[in-house]
Order: structure tokens, then sequence, then C-alpha cells
């Protein structure tokens, strides 16, 4: 019956079919993830990374829940994409299916949670899911009738999606405690709560009453749209804000392939693999500003959503789809706030390396990134009257200016110094190792690079030296300079089968080295923060609606346990910022632990027996052993797990909150000046 169509008929509705076939999972046992991230206690085990009594749920419905979920959310792109004609090639149709789901599932959601008096959650959102899938699938239909040809797929495409598939299945099992059980740490609870806030309203901003306000701005905030998809269909569990990463890494891999721009064969695709997954290790172990602990939640998940948005970017201005260019150019803009500088190095890149200077996509950009700054400056003063909190200015390009003069004053100072420091000469391996060391050694190689290459080279220098001749910076910065010189690498392979296998020898010596110089040094997950958060007991109510005063009454905590910058923290004492008790305040409590603190309204009475540590306009909190938290603030944890390669101390992290004489008097200090 089916071949009564066109072949252009024929290959929509066949992959229509693998779609809705790969959608059952999702529909109908969306629950697994739930299930598993309420087996927390087993991460106290000796061995929580293989627990083959539950895995059933672990290593088989759960991982398969959740690659059914990506491509739930991927469909209603995939086939406007298609009817855009952007499914010439697979990579090019994934890439731009992951862009238009962006906006057309977040815009979507959107406007029905403003129609609905509770959040749009669960079987409903599915149900809004499917609903733009097949008005998707309806305009792409019209369009296939309109064409004579369908788009041609080459074996390598296939054994793509199934090495995907693969990948990622074993990246979430082998990964499982870090998904599921361990405790957040406080960006990365930001990260789900601000992706819930979008549960409640249109934007996820949070008003000044919350007690800390600064994040996300319209230069951060991309990141919580489809953040917020999993949160409807997994509710605000760890694994929810933890996911998407696992979303994006996929998306990644296509979008290199697409940047590569040629037929990739079974060796390359293996490779490039090898280096995503010492990326996720690095990022899952590595990078973080918490002493304690990476969380694959945060920054790692907004880090990779930058890239991808940054390649989708540089793909549509290289092959002048204007429209494409307009939303990633968009997309950049509202992902990060390094996004207008790396947009402005890929125009100056381009206009000096092409020989045909692309004139008309500068104008475009250049134009699209002034739009998108007009319009947050103007929406940033009316949102108000909309009920809708401002925007946090953390990022703002007022304070974001204002750090980097600060940063750059203190390099200046010290700049004989600190260039050539072995602790800011250990920056060149952040950036040669992640991607397996040679692809990042082939930017030297400007007279073998082709003008796309050129391009990315220079970009990635650019970038590169911005933040390396800065005394203070972390290493989530470069994540751009990790990855995008695979696709410079990738582009040079030898065209003769000799040259190929020893160019793909050489690569995986260098891949496996940097697996193992990027293995962490203790992989153990992080369980204090939940185990403390269980013996809290909130008795302000409003926590499921986001109430702004149940998040400044847990500001308290800093009375009671130390903040994560305080002095003597992780060396002498234990310390986190209060917001992610709040969190697990509210979730299942570890069994036989038993309560210490009490934060309750202010007006009502003290608890029996209870000592009151501090209270405010709103709250007190109380604790009943005081022995018990003074242990608490005490605890020296192992601090550093992720590998000594990207290890820094912790005083090379600016500190917004000290006064920059404060930092310059520090910076002499450990340098010994």
């Amino acid at each position: 019956m089916i071949e009564r169509f066109t072949p252009a008929r024929q290959f929509l509705l066949r992959c229509a079919a693998v779609l809705a076939l790969s959608a059952i999972p999702g529909i109908l046992d969306s629950g697994a993830i739930a299930e598993a991230a309420r087996l927390f206690p087993i991460a106290s085990g000796q061995h929580p990374y293989f627990v083959p009594e539950r895995g059933l749920l672990l290593y088989l419905r759960a991982p398969m829940v959740a690659l059914s979920s990506f491509l739930i959310c991927l469909t209603p792109g995939l086939f406007l994409a298609y009817a855009a004609g952007a499914a010439t090639r697979l990579e090019r149709w994934v890439l731009s299916g992951f862009g238009a789901s962006l906006a057309v599932v977040s815009l979507g959601a959107g406007i029905v949670q403003a129609t609905m008096p509770q959040p749009l959650a669960g079987m409903d959102f599915l149900v809004l899911l499917g609903g733009l899938s097949l008005v998707s699938f309806g305009i792409a239909w019209l369009r296939a009738g309109r064409q004579d040809t369908s788009p041609e797929w080459e074996r390598s495409d296939f054994e793509a999606v199934l090495m995907t598939v693969l990948v990622l299945w074993c990246c979430m099992v082998a990964l499982v405690p870090k998904i599921y059980w361990e405790s957040f740490h406080p960006d990365g609870h930001q990260v789900l709560e601000t992706s819930r806030r979008l549960l409640l309203q249109a934007l996820p901003f949070w008003p000044p009453e919350s007690g800390d306000a600064s994040f996300p701005g319209f230069t951060t905030m991309l990141f919580a749209f489809p953040g917020s998809w999993f949160v409807r269909l997994f509710g605000d569990s760890e694994a929810a804000a933890r996911l998407p990463l696992f979303f994006y890494l996929g998306v990644l891999y296509f979008a290199i392939r697409a940047a590569i721009s040629r037929r990739i064969e079974r060796p390359a695709q293996i490779l490039i693999w090898l280096s995503l997954i010492t990326y996720l290790l690095v990022v899952g172990y590595s990078v973080t500003y918490n002493p304690y602990h990476a969380d694959l939640s945060s920054p790692a998940t907004q880090d990779t959503l930058f890239v991808v948005c940054f390649l989708g970017f540089a793909l549509a201005f290289f092959q002048r789809t204007y429209g494409w260019l307009v939303l990633w150019t968009l997309a950049v803009y509202i992902c990060w706030p390094s996004g207008v500088m790396l947009a402005g190095l890929w125009c100056i890149a381009t206009l000096a390396a092409w020989k045909e200077r692309p004139r008309q996509q500068v104008l475009v950009t250049l134009g699209a990134l002034a739009a998108c700054m007009i319009a947050a400056r103007v929406l940033g003063h009316f949102l108000p009257s909309l009920g809708i909190p401002r925007p946090g200015g953390e990022h703002g390009w007022t304070s974001l200016l204002e750090e980097r003069l600060n940063v750059y004053q203190i390099g200046a100072l010290l700049r004989l110094r600190f260039v050539w420091d072995p602790i800011f000469l250990k920056r060149w391996l952040w950036v040669a190792v992640p991607a397996g060391i040679l692809p990042f050694g082939c930017l030297a190689l400007w007279r073998r690079q082709d003008e796309f290459s050129r391009a990315v080279t220079l970009t990635c220098a650019g970038y590169f030296l911005f933040f390396y001749t800065q005394a203070l910076v972390h290493l989530h910065y470069f994540v751009p300079v990790m990855l995008l010189p695979l696709v410079v690498y990738w582009r040079m392979e030898p065209a003769s089968t000799p040259g190929r296998r020893r160019f793909h020898l050489a690569t995986a010596v260098a891949g496996l080295a940097a697996l193992a110089l990027s293995w962490p040094a203790n992989s153990r997950p992080f369980l204090t923060t939940r185990a403390i958060g269980s013996t809290i007991e909130c008795r302000l109510p409003g926590y499921d609606r986001q109430e702004p005063r149940v998040y400044n009454a847990f500001r308290l905590f800093l009375h009671a346990i130390p903040g994560g910058w305080e002095e003597g923290v992780p060396e002498r004492r234990f310390g986190v910022l209060p917001d992610v008790w709040v969190y697990y305040a509210h979730r299942s409590r570890l069994p036989g632990v038993p309560i210490n603190y009490i934060l309750a309204g202010k007006q009502e009475p003290s608890p029996p027996g209870a000592t009151l540590l501090a209270s405010n306009e709103d709250a007190a909190l109380y604790t009943l052993n005081p022995e018990v938290m003074e242990a608490q603030r005490g605890l020296r944890l192992p601090d550093r797990p992720g590998s000594w390669v990207y290890q820094a101390p912790r005083w090379t992290m600016l500190k917004k909150q000290q006064p920059l004489s404060e930092t310059l008097a520090e910076i002499r200090k450990r340098l010994g000046l």
C-alpha cells in the first residue's frame, strides 16, 4: 500500500512509523525514571555502579524510556525540518530538527501552560507532544507531495543511528548512580528549580523575594526550556535535570558529523564517540565549582547545549540558510553569556579566512544579535507588568563587563608571572586532552585546512586566548575549545586507505590515552548533601508552587552549615550554598535518619527542646541537637574527585562576592609575590 505514494511520502511514512514505535516505551513506562530515582539508598552500598538485582529497571527499562523520550521531544522538529528541506542528510536533519523542536515545543508548552490551572506535565504533556508531531507531520506531508525524490541515506547513516543509541544506552547504564542518586550540588539544584519554574510561568526568572534572583537572565535561560520538558515527563528528580545532557550529547554527535560534511566510515564514527565519551567523563567528574563532586546537570548541560547551538549557527552561516541562521543566532544568544563573543569571533574568522567574504551572512548575524539585545532590554522593562519577574543580572551585560574588566585588571598586574606559571599552563591540557589530544594539535596545521576549518581554528584560538589570559577562570569556560577541534581534525582525514588506517590508529592511541588521563580519582557518588538534607523538616507550605518566601527562608541555613565559599571550606569544614537544602527537605528521607533541623513560621511556637539558630521576617530555624550540627559543620570530606589534569586551586575561580582588592591580595599571596 505504501508504494502508492511518491518516494518522498514513502520515506516520510517509514520515518513516522519508526518514530511512533520508538515512542512506545516513553509513553507506557515513563514511571521507570522516578522508580529508579527512588532507589537512592542503594547508592550508599559497596558497589553502587553494579546492582544486578535491579538490573531490569536500571539497565533496561530506565535507559529505554530515556532514549524514547529524546525521540518524542525531537519528533515535532524532525517533521518541521523535513518540511523546510533540511533532511537532505541525516546529520543535518537531526541538528535542524533539534533546533525546530527547541522553538516549537517550548512555545507550544508555554501557550498551553498559560491556559491551564495546573502544571502541564505527565500524560498531558505527552498529548501536547503528540499533537505537535501530528501537525508537523501534516506540514511535512504536504511538502512531500510536491517532491519527486526522497532523501538518500547511506549505510553509514543507519550505522550512525544504531551506534548513537548503543553508546548513549551504555553511558546511561555506566553512570546510573551519577544520574539517579548522587546529591545535587547548588548549581545542579539551580538547574532543576529553574526548569521547574517554566511549569508555573512563561519565563524562568525569579522574584527578588526568593533570596537570590541573579540567575538566569536573558543570556542564560535557554537550558531551562528543554530542561522543563524532562521535568514535565519525569517529575522534579535529579534524573530529570541530568538526562538532558545525554540528549544533547546525541545531537552533538550529529552536529559534528554535519560540520565534517562528508561520508564518515565506521572506524571514524567509533573514534568520534571515543572523544565524546572522554568529554562526558570530564564534565561528569571534573567540571565543577563545588569542591566535593561534579554534577551532570550543571554546567555540563548548558555547555554542551551551547556547542550544539554554535555548530547549528556556523553551518547555517556556511550554507547561507538565513532562516536557520536567525534561529540559531537567537539560540546562541540566549544560551550562554559568551555566545555573542563566539558568534562575533566566527564572523571575524570567516572574513579573514574565506576567499569569498561572507558579508551578507555577517550582516544577518549582526542584525539578529542587535535585535536580540534590543528585545532583551525592552522586555526586561515590561515583564513585571505581565506578572513575570525581571531577568537575573548575574550574567547581564553590565555585570559581565564589570567582572571581566576586573579580571583583566588583575591579570595586567600579574601578567608576566601568571601566563607562565604552572597553574595556568595547565589550561593547555584542559583543551587538549578532552577531545583526544590530536584534534587540538591539528589546529596548528593551517596549510592542510580548508576554509571552514580555518574559520573554526581562528574562532577557537580567539576564544581560548580570551580566557587563557585571565587570572581567574574556570574549566567549563573552555568547553567550546574542547569540542570544536574535532570538526577540524576529521575534515583532514586522509583519502587514501593506507593513510586513513594510520590516521585511525594514531587517533585511537591518543584517544585512549586521553580517556586514561581523564579518569577520575574518585568515582563514588557524593551523598552527604542528601544525608544532611534528610534531617531537615520544613513546616512552611508553598514549595510545590515555588513561593519565594520558602527559598528565602532556607537561606537561614547559612547559620547552620557554612556556605561553599566561606573560609576553611573544604580544607577544615564542610560547606555548601543553602539553596540545595530546600530540595532534600521535601524529599524521601534516608531510613533511620532522625530530624535535627526544623524550619517553621516565625509566629509558630518553638519546637520542644529546640535551639533557635536564626530567624527572618518569614521563618525561624531550629536545631534539636547542636552537637550533631557541629559534627556536620566539621566534616572534612575528600575533595577534587576528578582527574588531576583538570584540577585547579579554588582561588583561581572568581568570587563575585569578594572585592577586587581582596582578590588581588589573595592572588599575590598564593603566587608568592
